[in-house]
Order: structure tokens, then C-alpha cells, then sequence
């Protein structure tokens, strides 16, 4: 990775800025598309109640610090509060609209880094397009609370393609310091990765002097953690805790293909083989192999984490909690991309030697590849999109009959229990009390209809049997 593979976009061969600009704006308003297909059909769930009722009851300050399973999500309470109090929460659409544009910024920032190492603009806009809207980690591009996490990553990502555009300037400096600080307020366990692969970054490419860029992210992830709510911790022996980080990190790299973990031992072979390869080719210099560290102990760092914390969960399956498969699948093929840019430009090469002709099979082929990855997770991104949309549209109809009940009142007479929790595991934080509070604020209205029309189970929650 010279300086020629890491040229800016407009630089590239045959690609005028006026050509790059359109197809990465055409990238962006697709991918936008394909997850606002699905985010159209949603509305709050689960943990997004836990947001709402910390809006209504915390401060500003108090809700932006206190934490959140673990997690300092310190923008997630300003998105929330400005849904409820400007928007209201008959819908979630303001909430979308900007979870929408966190997946435009990881896509743009990915792309923006896949260039800085080698890849051509469009396979690196489609490989992009593969991690943020990657199939079995549907959860990160359909429910909408990943917004905090989503900004986070694109900021890490978009700091490590900083540092790889050139030599340190005061620029750069304030870019990848401003970058990785909102990537830990955004998600301090995204700003831990940032720091991991930022910060790799950083000291193998650029001068001592210039390290400093990395403290003031290093204090705030480094008191949080001292000092924070870490959340709740799961019951798993050590060998429970490695048999969990083995599966997690096959599963993210099948995941790239739209596989399990049988089918991410081969995704892993087949990176650990480029490696090989464009090692004793001599093809892999000191910025490819600096990418390669940093992103593998990002890679190591996110696994470790998420096992520390989420191995011995009870319930805990791959597909309700998909969503850290993109975890690792992000950080694991940028780990492996300069390698598989060196393989490329070899298997181009002997290929030219081979059959001299026009280049235009040999440049589709990656595009190929990566056009048939995201094909194969399709189907599991309909799995979970069609199961996690059923269930807020459930939690949509649930809300407006405990809204009902608790206007028009039990058919016995009694007053409804307000501590009750008519949704059950569907979403358990929504308590009458809850619902009745967000309508007496004039945050949430009352559909027309009757106890009649409300579902039995939810008026025996409430009123009895």
C-alpha cells in the first residue's frame, strides 16, 4: 500500500470527480432505500421503551450519562427526546430519518477507507454496502435503537481512513482526535474498537509527537470503565467464555457469506491464505501490515468483549442477537483487505500475462464476488426482517389497546393496574403506567375504539380475569 493504492477518489485512474461523486451518491441513496424498505414497517421495541421512559424521567444530563446495559450512549438520549417531544411517538419516524443517515456515514466511511488501502471506488462502495447492510446481521440496518452504535463505527472507520489519506497535519490531527472522541460518546464499546484500531494506526504510521490525538477518547473510555455502570454480568466459566468467542468470531466471518460458523472456517482460511500469499509475494508493506495489526487486535478486542459480557446471557442465541456478527465481520475484513488487495493485483497481473485483452472481466470479477456475498445472506435478512417487523407491529396495536383501556376503563369498573406489563416478553419495559403517562403528556394519542376490539390477553393483564 504505497502511496499511489491510497491516492484520493478523484484521483483514481479513469474516474473524474464529477464520475466518483455520482456513484457514491448513487451508492448511498440505495442502501438508504434498501434498509428504509424495512424501517418504514417498524415502530418502538423493546429496549427503545427503556429510552422513552428515561426521557420522560431523567434530565438531559442525567439521561445522556447514565448508562445503558454497559454502555455510555451519550447522543442516544438527545435522538429519543427530540423524537418524543417534537415528533411524539405515534410513530418512530423521526427516529428512522436519522438512523438512516448513521448507516449512510458507516457505508460512506467504509468506502472511504477500503480506497485508502486499495480497492478501487465502485467494488469499495459495494463492499461497504456488504458490511453496513450485511444479511444475518439484519438487526443492525432494521432496529432502529443501533443508531448510537452505527454513528460510532462510522466515526472509528472514518478516523482510520484519515490517518491512511497522508502525513500528519493539524488537519488530520483534529479530524481523528474529533472522530474517535464522538466515536466514544456515541458507544463506549464501539470507542474501545476505535481505539484499538485507530490507535494502531496511528502509532505504526504517523510520528510520536503525534500521538496525543488519541488521549482525550483514551480518558473518556478509560473513566467510563473505571468508574461506570458496566451492566449486568452473566454467570460463564472460562471455557465458556472461549467456546463463545470461537463461535462468535466463525459466525462473523460466515456471516460474510451468508453462512454459520462451518462456513466461517472457510472464510477464515481463505484470508489467513491471502495473508500467505501476498506475505512471500513481498506485496504487503509497512501500511498494509500496520492496517492488518490494528484491525486484527480490534477484531480480538471486539471479541474478547463481547464474550466478557455476553457469554452465559441467558436465552442468548445468533439470531436474536445478530447483531454482533457485523461486529466482528467489520473489523475482521478490514484486518484481511490489504491482503486480499495484494492477492488481487496479483491474480490481474498473471492474468494479463496470460490472456492480454481488455481489462473488463478481470475488474468485474471482485464486484462478482462480492454481488454474490451479499446474495447469499438475502435469506437471512428476510428471516429476522420478517419476524422483528411482526413483533413492533404487535407492540404498535399492544400500546394503542392499553391506551384504550386505560381511557376508557375495565368493564368491571375497577381501576386498571397501572404496574402491569401487558406485553410481556415482547416488550416488558411498557407498563400501563408508561402508556397512561405518555398520553396525559400528549406524546402518544389514543386511536378510536372500544374494549371490545382490545386484545383479551391485554385487558386480563390489566383489568384481570
Amino acid at each position: 500500500m504505497s502511496e499511489t493504492t491510497t491516492a484520493d477518489v478523484s484521483a483514481s485512474p479513469g474516474v473524474g470527480v464529477g464520475v466518483a461523486v455520482a456513484k457514491i451518491v448513487v451508492a448511498a441513496l440505495i442502501g438508504a432505500l434498501w434498509a428504509g424498505r424495512r424501517l418504514r414497517q417498524t415502530y418502538f421495541y423493546f429496549d427503545e421503551w427503556s429510552m422513552i421512559g428515561r426521557v420522560i424521567h431523567l434530565g438531559v444530563i442525567e439521561g445522556a450519562t447514565t448508562s445503558f446495559n454497559g454502555h455510555l450512549w451519550f447522543f442516544q438520549d438527545m435522538i429519543f427526546r427530540v423524537q418524543a417531544r417534537v415528533f411524539g411517538l405515534d410513530s418512530n419516524g423521526f427516529l428512522v430519518v436519522v438512523f438512516i443517515s448513521s448507516l449512510v456515514a458507516l457505508h460512506l466511511a467504509l468506502a472511504a477507507l477500503a480506497v485508502r488501502i486499495g480497492v478501487p471506488l465502485t467494488p469499495a462502495l459495494m463492499l461497504a454496502g456488504l458490511l453496513t447492510y450485511l444479511g444475518p446481521a439484519a438487526q443492525n440496518f432494521v432496529f432502529a435503537i443501533q443508531v448510537s452504535p452505527t454513528f460510532a463505527t462510522a466515526a472509528a472507520v472514518g478516523a482510520a481512513a484519515v490517518v491512511l489519506g497522508g502525513t500528519s497535519t493539524t488537519r488530520r490531527y483534529l479530524a481523528v482526535g474529533g472522530l474517535l472522541q464522538l466515536a466514544a460518546l456515541f458507544d463506549s464499546g464501539v470507542g474501545l474498537l476505535a481505539l484499538a484500531l485507530v490507535g494502531g494506526v496511528v502509532i505504526g504510521l504517523w510520528p510520536r509527537g503525534s500521538w496525543w490525538v488519541l488521549a482525550p477518547s483514551a480518558l473518556i473510555i478509560g473513566i467510563w470503565y473505571a468508574f461506570g455502570d458496566l451492566g449486568p454480568k452473566f454467570e460463564a466459566s472460562v471455557a465458556d467464555r472461549i467456546v463463545f468467542a470461537a463461535r462468535l468470531l466463525l459466525r462473523g466471518g460466515g456471516s460474510l457469506v451468508g453462512g454459520g460458523a462451518w462456513v466461517g472456517i472457510f472464510v477464515v482460511i481463505v484470508f489467513a491464505s491471502s495473508f500467505a500469499v501476498a506475505f512471500a509475494a513481498g506485496r504487503l508493506d509497512r501500511t498494509a501490515l500496520t492496517v492488518m495489526f490494528a484491525a486484527g487486535v480490534a477484531t480480538m478486542v471486539n471479541v474478547a468483549g463481547i464474550a466478557q459480557s455476553r457469554a452465559g446471557l441467558p436465552g442468548f442465541t445468533f439470531f436474536e442477537n445478530n447483531r454482533y456478527l457485523q461486529n466482528v465481520a467489520i473489523p475482521l475484513t478490514i484486518t484481511f483487505l490489504p491482503a486480499l488487495v495484494a492477492c488481487a493485483g496479483l491474480v490481474r497481473e498473471r492474468w494479463q500475462l496470460a490472456e492480454p485483452g481488455p481489462r473488463a472481466a478481470r475488474d468485474a470479477l471482485p464486484m462478482l464476488v462480492i454481488a454474490a456475498c451479499f446474495g447469499l445472506g438475502l435469506g437471512a435478512e428476510a428471516d429476522y426482517a420478517e419476524v422483528f417487523i411482526d413483533r413492533t407491529e404487535q407492540v404498535r396495536t399492544g400500546v394503542r389497546d392499553i391506551a384504550i383501556v386505560e381511557n376508557t376503563g375495565c368493564p368491571s369498573g375497577q381501576m386498571p393496574n397501572l404496574d402491569a406489563r401487558p406485553l410481556g416478553a415482547l416488550s416488558p419495559q411498557v407498563s400501563t403506567r408508561l402508556v397512561a403517562e405518555l398520553v396525559d403528556r400528549e406524546l402518544l394519542s389514543i386511536e378510536p375504539g372500544r374494549l371490545a376490539t382490545v386484545d383479551p390477553e391485554i385487558l386480563r393483564a390489566i383489568c384481570g380475569p
